[in-house]
């Protein structure tokens, strides 16, 4: 039984450091780059293995596997263990670890400059952005919300100014600064119903419907829960 699972970790391990291997061999084409780099769901199984395995004194095989993964991160270029790290710091937070995740952010943050991919520093901003908000520290979120808005703007970044714009959003509302929260929650909605993006659409009228709520504007905050929920059901998700 015991060899059996050592088989199977140092499988999963095996492939995390396939693909980085794989990232090795096409580090002249950063977009080529970006799709190779292990997907959060990849990380998310590999690195429990290795944080059971890391745990475990007794297992030469598996502390071996998490040595040759870091050695292999290490030979990549700045940019791609930028990108690596992003993923890495995505996955520590789905798995709740909000404070090993931010560290995580700031070292890919320091890898490279705006110049060289703002559509990735952007992202790294809103996932520093969301980081701390999970810990209720709502002033820096919001300024690195605010970051990833400009930049995402200046470059013409759609996916990464939605995720923006949703975070300033559900700040102001913490802070219970409601215009400023509707202001965020429409500007989003209005770009989700450009794109026609029907679960985008949802969300925001969720959204803009608590804030209403919340300032006792009944009405408005009925409408909206209402066309939400209506979206929803049009996407098949049944509450």
């Amino acid at each position: 039984m015991g060899t059996t699972m050592a088989r199977v970790t140092l499988v999963s391990i095996g492939l995390i450091i396939f693909l980085v291997g794989t990232v090795l061999s096409n580090n002249d084409k950063d977009s080529t780059v970006t799709a190779l780099v292990p997907s959060v769901e990849e990380f998310e199984k590999a690195m429990k293995e290795i944080s059971r395995l890391s745990s475990n004194n007794g297992d030469s095989a598996g502390l071996k596997a998490l040595k040759d993964f870091n050695a292999r991160v290490t030979d990549l270029s700045p940019l791609q263990q930028a990108i690596l790290l992003n993923k890495k710091a995505v996955m520590l937070r789905r798995l709740g670890d909000y404070t090993r995740s931010i560290p995580v952010l700031f070292e890919a943050e320091a890898k490279f400059n705006e110049g060289q991919n703002p559509q990735l520093l952007a992202k790294i901003y809103n996932n520093l952005g969301v980081g701390h908000r999970r810990i209720d520290k709502y002033a820096e979120a919001l300024k690195y919300h605010l970051n990833a808005l400009d930049l995402a703007k200046k470059h013409q970044d759609q996916r990464s100014e939605l995720i923006a714009l949703n975070g300033i959003g559900n700040i102001y509302l913490a802070f219970k600064e409601y215009d400023k929260s509707l202001s965020y929650f429409k500007e989003g909605l209005a770009a989700e119903q450009k794109l026609k993006n029907l679960r985008g659409e949802a969300i925001n009228m969720n959204n803009i419907g608590i804030v209403y709520d919340e300032q006792g504007v009944l009405d408005s905050a009925l409408f909206y829960y209402n066309a939400s929920l209506a979206l929803n059901q049009e996407l098949g998700n049944n509450f």
